[in-house]
């Protein structure tokens, strides 16, 4: 039997997938434990196991996987967790900066899009109001797997000490996830930081039926400048200098679909008529457009973006061809329109 689960690396991901493995173990046996984002990584681990059952996570699935998930008919299961305690565990567990932590959540949140409304997943949500039989008894329903009598004490039992059914899963995570205290209303950073971080990490947050928001903004400091992609941008830039390319990033990620980017630009001592080139970078150059700036004032600009691997970085990048003596420019935010819904997610055979 194939187990699979999906979802962001987080406390209530690491709780699930502990509790999950012990599901399996008391009902199933011995298995296989894999972490796969690929296609080929999942064969790897079907030709080389020595267990009879296979436990598959991964927190961020390529097409490829999703496609093989969804077309072998298999039930799965969806961990979701609040953005912002994502993003804030990221930082307290493996150190990492607000920034990184931000594009890491992105991804999380990108690749497993697809995977939401699927009649197939089970969508198992953080929440005070789950409970150790709940979340057992959703699982084992879901799955196919008896878990009845003393095979369902023996799961309560092993999970917490307690073996209560009506405990909460929040107290749980608690009690046994280092550094799992939740926020959901902001991140845990000062003001400005926070405003940068939160439109992004609000665009990650799924309705009641699984769908993300079409319509969002990536605040123009994530852009990359010349202090490097830890630093937020530094505005307006000086365009004074050599050819260069003057921003790019953010390195955030987009679900599959067709999308609309809006970008605006102002202009201020530009008198010797500097020309620059916009282009997309999703893997590789999607779209390139060349355009000469005004002496002064405002212009926007509109590309269409097809994402058609949501675990590559979107790339927004100005380029400064020649040498310029003078001008300065300043970067609008990035607002960005759903065109589409990606909905040819055929099978591909395990």
């Amino acid at each position: 039997m194939l187990v699979a689960t999906f979802g962001p690396s987080s406390a209530f991901a690491y709780w699930c997938l502990f509790s999950l493995n012990t599901i399996t173990e008391v009902v199933l046996g011995e298995f296989d434990y894999i972490g796969a984002s690929t296609v080929h990584d999942l064969k790897a681990a079907l030709g080389t196991r020595r267990k009879k059952h296979l436990h598959l996570y991964s927190d961020c699935p390529d097409q490829g996987l999703i496609k093989a998930i969804l077309g072998s008919r298999i039930p799965f299961i969806i961990l979701e967790e609040d953005p912002v305690d994502v993003h804030d565990f990221l930082i307290r567990e493996r150190g990492l900066g607000w920034m990184e932590a931000l594009r890491l959540a992105s991804l999380f949140s990108a690749t497993t899009a697809p995977l939401y409304d699927s009649p197939l997943a089970l969508r198992l949500t953080r929440s005070e109001r789950l409970t150790l039989g709940q979340f057992v008894g959703q699982v084992a329903t879901h799955l196919g797997l008896d878990v009845e009598g003393d095979l369902y004490r023996n799961i309560l039992q092993r999970l917490h000490p307690s073996g209560d059914p009506d405990r909460s899963i929040e107290t749980i995570i608690l009690e046994q996830i280092a550094n799992a205290r939740p926020r959901r209303d902001t991140v845990d950073l000062p003001p400005f930081e926070q405003s940068i971080a939160m439109p992004v990490l609000a665009s990650m947050r799924h309705d009641r039926i699984g769908k993300l928001p079409e319509s969002l903004r990536w605040p123009a400091d994530l852009f990359v400048g010349h202090a490097g992609i830890s630093v937020l941008l530094s505005q307006p830039i000086e365009m004074l200098g050599p050819a260069r390319c003057l921003i790019y990033g953010p390195y955030l990620h987009l679900p599959v679909g067709q999308w609309q980017l809006s970008l605006s630009l102002d202009v201020a001592d530009n008198y010797s008529g500097n020309a620059l080139d916009i282009d997309i970078f999703h893997g590789r150059v999607l779209q390139m457009e060349s355009f000469k700036l005004p002496p002064a004032g405002q212009m926007s600009l509109k590309l269409r973006v097809p994402v058609s691997e949501s675990r590559e970085p979107l790339q927004i990048r100005l380029i400064q061809r020649e040498g310029a003596i003078e001008g300065l420019l300043k970067i609008g935010d990035v607002y960005i329109q759903r065109l589409a819904i990606e909905n040819d997610i055929n099978g591909e055979e395990i």
